[in-house]
Parts: structure tokens; C-alpha cells; sequence
């Protein structure tokens, strides 16, 4: 990569942050021209985390299969049948997924004549990260970082300038307290050896016209 920048806010979780960089800073940056992609660092994904209680499954006679059954007859999307007109036809869709904490809590595991066993009373329920073992830290604090990859033979430069043009824009319509701190920029070595060429070439120049005002005695040949 050639850019890396670190997205912190005080307020927003992890969950929060990876979502706006993925939702709205990834969409905006990897459209840039010879960009081939914009990866996520420290990226946290929501989803549903189940803490199975093993003494109220024994209490109710639950086990992990019960469970996994229910999850998959529960959480998938199948088609329900069809509706015929005289020019149509149309297919309705159950949709079954669950999305939220108390649509798994009340997420039914087992009937019987003794009474419902749902997953709120075998287990704890709640939405996290995927995985809560890594993160990604700038200056001791946790952040999520984006890092800009360019194409091959791509030219850095035109890149950056338009990156920081975006991050400017996108800096003026942040209404809340997230930070931006852009941490590596590649192209300031291209830039510092592109300045470096001129020099060299004005200093080559200039003792080019020295040398033949020196030989002619004419600044007007020299110059020419």
C-alpha cells in the first residue's frame, strides 16, 4: 500500500467505526483513479454471539444438536409458494432470518406438553465482533485503519493528491468526533525525488549556460 490512515473516535465502538469505513471511506476511496482496492485494518463484523449455559440445557434436556437444528431450520431463507394471476406470477419468499438479540432469545428450541424452551433460557445472547481476540491499536487506543492499494504502474502521486482531496471533503461532513490521522504516505519519497530531478537539472542547466558564456564572452548565445 501507499496510504495508511487511522479512523478513532472517543464515542463509537470498533463495530461502529468498521462499519463507516467500510460503508462509506471504502466506497469513497477505492473509486479513485488506478486505485486497485482499499483494505480494512482492524476490522470488527458484527454478529451474534451465543454463550451456551450447560447446567439449564441439562435442566431443560437440551443439547447442542437441538440447538444447531433450530438455528439452521430458523435462520435460512426459503421460498413459500406462489401467487397466480391472470398475467403474473409471483414468488413469495419466508423470510426466516434472524437479525436481532431478542429475535434469538425468543428463538424456539423446543415444544412440548411440558411447555417452550427457548434460546434465552439455555443461553446468553448478544451482538458482538466476530472475532474478539484482534485489534488494531494507534498510539495505545484501538482504531481501525485503511490502507490504499495502487494498480501496478500506477502513478502515486496523482493518487495521494486526489486521496487527500476526498479525506478533506469527507473531514468537513464528519459531524461527530471521529478522528483522522493519516499515519503513512509513500509518495512523500516519489515527491522528495521528483524535487531532488529538478534541482539537478536547473543547477545542470545553469552551469551549461556558464560554461558557454564563459567560452563566447555572450550572455545572448549562452542563453540561447
Amino acid at each position: 500500500f501507499i496510504l495508511l490512515l487511522a479512523i478513532q473516535s472517543r464515542s463509537k465502538s470498533l463495530l461502529e467505526l468498521s462499519d463507516y469505513a467500510e460503508n462509506v471511506l471504502q466506497q469513497r476511496f477505492q473509486t479513485i483513479n488506478d486505485v486497485s482496492g482499499v483494505n480494512i485494518l482492524g476490522q470488527k463484523r458484527y454478529s451474534m454471539r451465543i454463550w451456551l449455559k450447560p447446567d439449564r440445557m441439562n435442566a431443560y434436556a437440551v443439547s447442542f444438536t437441538d440447538i444447531q437444528t433450530a438455528l439452521s431450520r430458523e435462520n435460512v431463507e426459503l421460498p413459500a409458494g406462489k401467487i397466480y394471476g391472470s398475467n403474473t406470477e409471483m414468488t413469495i419468499r419466508a423470510l426466516g432470518r434472524l437479525t436481532t438479540e431478542q429475535q434469538f432469545r425468543d428463538l424456539i428450541i423446543r415444544e412440548s406438553v411440558t411447555g417452550i424452551v427457548r434460546l434465552g433460557d439455555i443461553a446468553n445472547v448478544e451482538l458482538g465482533p466476530v472475532n474478539l481476540e484482534q485489534s488494531w491499536k494507534f498510539n495505545g487506543a484501538y482504531a481501525v485503519g485503511l490502507a490504499v492499494v495502487p494498480q501496478p504502474g500506477a502513478n502515486y502521486i496523482n493518487i495521494a493528491d486526489e486521496f487527500t482531496k476526498r479525506l478533506a471533503e469527507i473531514q468537513k461532513e464528519n459531524k461527530s468526533d471521529i478522528q483522522f490521522k493519516l499515519l503513512i504516505d509513500n509518495t512523500k519519497n516519489v515527491r522528495q525525488s521528483l524535487k531532488e530531478v529538478e534541482e539537478t537539472l536547473l543547477i545542470s542547466f545553469g552551469l551549461v549556460v556558464l560554461v558557454i558564456f564563459f567560452f563566447f564572452r555572450n550572455w545572448l548565445i549562452a542563453i540561447r
